[in-house]
């Protein structure tokens, strides 16, 4: 995004003219479209992830699995398991 407000002098100091520095533009909006959109995919699946290992981390509580502080909401390392 650094690059994108100096993009067209940079594509003029590299010797594209015309239709080529058109190109190269456009070329570029539409990489940094779909990076954006990556991005924002990653980020939601993070946000998912972080919800289900809550739910995890509850159920795990609920069902006496685990050692839990009252004040802890990380996963703990080891969950003491029946199984």
């Amino acid at each position: 995004m650094e690059w994108h407000e100096d993009l067209e002098n940079i594509c003029q100091q590299s010797g594209l003219k015309g239709k080529k520095l058109s190109k190269a533009m456009e070329n570029f909006s539409l990489n940094i479209r779909v990076l954006k959109g990556q991005a924002d995919l990653i980020n939601q699946a993070k946000k998912e992830s972080q919800e289900y290992l809550r739910q995890i981390t509850e159920a795990a509580q609920s069902m006496g699995l685990g050692k839990f502080n009252d004040s802890q909401t990380d996963i703990p390392d080891v969950l003491d398991s029946p199984l």
